[in-house]
């Protein structure tokens, strides 16, 4: 282990322990230069932490190695007096850059032969923060000294459980970042002293973002103020915008930022590094405006050839015969005044981090739900913008890569309401690409008096009884939280109680939760329940059922995905995620099924013409990925196609096909596909052919015909199939 610097200091935390009880401890790991520039202010924020129960341990890094670091936290979190819960990285802490842990994450998958180390990596502080994965190391940045390379080992845990939690505070890269520490460490002092529960809720849905789809985002707010029931009150306390309120909805959300009142602002939008991607081009109502967006759009287009090197005029006529416009719609594309004026309208669509940098957040904790607005090993990045700012924003979760629109990103939320520390939650809500920007021990003043769940999480543990006994809790995210923990305690019979539950629970998330769950037993209870959760009154839930339905290919499942294909009133994000089900299943299977469900349910007004019609497109759809079947098997398609082809079965798990890509593995003498196909089957890890893959990798590791790197992915393979998943 490296040499490092370890300062304690200690008040002894006043909530009833005896002797024997352990205190929970956290660590604050933060670099030398850092710690010299601003030493009163962390052991300020030691001192605030410390007020709230916690022992803190000041861990000085002098070396730059993850590896240390991670000992050291380990050793602290076995320490059996003052076990850490959790820690911050604070300051130039080196960023672990994952690989080969792709299936981690919600949606990354980036192809990390083609592309450079620093784009094809995930940064994560799950290296640090879940102590049961496994790294191999490869190499330190030539260009960025904070980034050192890590590949999960095939042997490694395949799923993630972190032991403990962990924040980021580090601040943009300037010559003043140790006085916007110094001012970030004096804030969080401030209002983690003050009393404050959460009767403030903001959310918010961006252009394009899940479809845009309306019953959606009303079935959330159902959902959240199940989550915070004491929202209910007669006192508006959860509000919503949506980017269609205004042309350009960034002054109305930011307005709403800044105001001091409003404690969690969940942000369900696209994004980048630097952007919040909040609106589109703005629905129209007359021809007038029907009429300029199009003459805004060949502005564009003809700008965009310009800057690629291409002819105008070529450009000019290609659009004027493919819309059928004039050629003075064209007119003012380089214009001073006219590129002004398209510069502000396109500058207000989004958030950047200057406009975040020019007014005051105050939002106690916000949710940037989107791709890369949490990309912390950068110099500067859109959260960090929030949390470094003169505005009372403590707290961002973020995601350092892109990350998947239909993910859960309101689970177990409620519980910040009952006063969990933040950390604690996005414990248990983590995936390789999630982070906590800023202080992960604030938490809220509970809204009611109920149990310490800080302390409940690691001292009831493995108390089953305990677990039991809160499924019959008012609040449904203590119900889930019980769940949960007794998945985590393997408790018997938890499959058919989860069933139970979801069958009798009034509770959307509650329901969620044990679907979530049971997709980890992936038996017969997990069928049974998709076939009820297709009819689920939440949107959220029906769209998880239809996505869990494609990722299975069950054939009992038929039925029901045929019945909510049907529907004449199906939510927007739920008729994308169904054609995609569709898809995965042979075309022959659903054309069985399908008259005999249709005459069943034929209350349509042209019954022929939409049989027809619904017939054709359960063709089509089931007929998608035939092609990959076909070129895999073809001795004279080309390296690309199949290789395109290999990688499209990540996110399309086409079950049909799984004979033929198991025997392609066999017969294929190209090592390069070999691992390529068997990685793509690893993300087959709840297909009804699950065990046909597993056989295959068991042969291939048993086999001395195969290479070390053929056998190495099969290894991985196989634990990632053997390993029970949930997304």
């Amino acid at each position: 282990m490296k040499k490092v610097l370890i300062i304690i200091s200690f008040i002894v935390a006043l909530f009833g322990c005896t002797n024997k009880q352990t205190i929970p401890g956290f660590a604050i790991v933060i670099d030398e230069h850092s710690f010299e520039n601003a030493k009163a202010e962390v052991e300020a924020y030691a001192s605030s932490v410390e007020a709230n129960g916690l022992k803190t341990f000041i861990v000085v890094d002098k070396w730059k190695q993850p590896d240390s670091i991670k000992n050291k936290l380990i050793e602290l979190y076995n320490d059996e007096n003052t076990p850490i819960e959790g820690a911050v990285f604070m300051g130039d802490i080196p960023v672990p850059m994952i690989r080969d842990a792709q299936h981690l994450t919600s949606a990354f998958k980036m192809d990390q032969e083609r592309y450079p180390w620093q784009r094809s990596s995930v940064p994560s502080d799950r290296f640090y923060d879940d102590f049961d994965l496994d790294f191999e190391f490869f190499k330190r940045d030539s260009i960025n000294n904070l980034f050192y390379y890590y590949a999960l080992k095939e042997q490694s845990v395949q799923k993630l459980q972190p032991e403990i939690y962990s924040g980021r505070i580090k601040p943009f890269e300037s010559d003043y970042k140790y006085e916007e520490l110094k001012a970030y460490l004096k804030k969080v002092v401030r209002i983690k002293a003050e009393s404050n529960t959460v009767d403030q809720l903001l959310y918010f849905g961006g252009h394009g973002y899940n479809s845009e789809s309306m019953v959606a985002r009303v079935d959330e707010k159902i959902s959240l103020l199940d989550q915070f029931p004491w929202l209910k009150g007669q006192q508006n306390g959860l509000g919503y915008i949506d980017h269609s309120m205004d042309e350009h909805v960034k002054d109305r959300l930011m307005s709403e930022l800044q105001r001091d009142d409003l404690d969690i602002a969940i942000l369900h939008h696209h994004g980048a590094d630097d952007t919040q991607y909040l609106s589109g081009m703005p629905q129209v109502d007359g021809v007038n405006q029907q009429i300029w967006g199009v003459k805004y759009y060949l502005r564009s287009k003809l700008r965009s050839a310009k800057s690629h090197g291409k002819d105008l005029e070529e450009t000019k006529q290609y659009y004027k015969e493919k819309l059928g416009v004039p050629s003075n719609w064209f007119d003012g594309s380089f214009d001073k005044e006219v590129l002004n004026e398209d510069s502000i309208f396109n500058a207000n669509l989004d958030i950047v981090i200057r406009d975040v940098k020019k007014v005051s957040p105050n939002t106690r904790f916000i949710i940037l739900d989107a791709c890369f607005n949490g990309s912390f090993q950068l110099d500067s990045s859109l959260s960090a913008s929030y949390i470094f700012n003169d505005g009372n924003t403590v707290a961002v979760q973020a995601n350092s890569v892109n990350a998947l629109q239909d993910k859960w990103a309101d689970e177990l939320i409620g519980l910040l309401g009952l006063g969990m520390r933040i950390g604690n939650w996005s414990k248990h809500v983590a995936y390789l690409e999630t982070h906590i920007i800023g202080d992960p021990t604030f938490q809220f003043t509970p809204s009611t008096k109920t149990i310490d769940w800080n302390i409940a999480i690691t001292g009831h543990a493995g108390d089953d009884k305990f677990w039991l006994k809160q499924l019959d809790s008012e609040y449904a995210d203590i119900q889930s939280l019980a769940l949960r923990k007794l998945f985590e305690n393997q408790y018997k019979g938890l499959s058919s109680l989860l069933f139970e539950t979801f069958k009798t629970s009034t509770y959307a998330t509650v329901r969620m939760e044990c679907l979530k769950l049971l997709t980890a037993f992936n038996d017969n209870n997990f069928i049974e329940c998709l076939t009820l959760a297709c009819d689920d009154s939440n949107e959220f839930v029906q769209r998880q059922a239809i996505y869990l339905i494609g990722k299975s290919g069950d054939e009992r499942l038929v039925n029901p995905l045929i019945k909510i294909a049907m529907r004449n009133n199906t939510a927007a994000r739920l008729e994308f995620t169904i054609k995609q089900a569709l898809s995965t299943f042979e075309k022959n299977t659903l054309l069985k099924y399908f008259p005999i469900i249709f005459e069943k349910n034929s209350h349509f007004t042209k019954p022929k013409e939409v049989k027809e019609a619904i017939a054709h497109s359960f063709e089509y759809n089931s007929s998608r990925w035939l092609e990959t079947e076909e070129v895999v098997s073809d001795p004279e398609a080309s390296d690309k196609s199949i290789k395109f082809n290999i990688r499209l079965l990540r996110n399309y798990n086409y079950h049909p096909g799984i004979e033929g890509f198991c025997s392609f593995i066999a017969t294929t003498s190209n090592d390069d596909f070999r691992v390529m196909m068997l990685e793509a089957l690893g993300w087959f890890n709840i297909s009804h052919k699950k065990d046909i893959i597993i056989r295959t990798c068991r042969d291939i590791i048993d086999n001395d015909d195969y290479s070390e790197r053929v056998k190495t992915e099969a290894l991985r393979t196989l634990h990632r199939l053997e390993t029970p998943w949930y997304r």
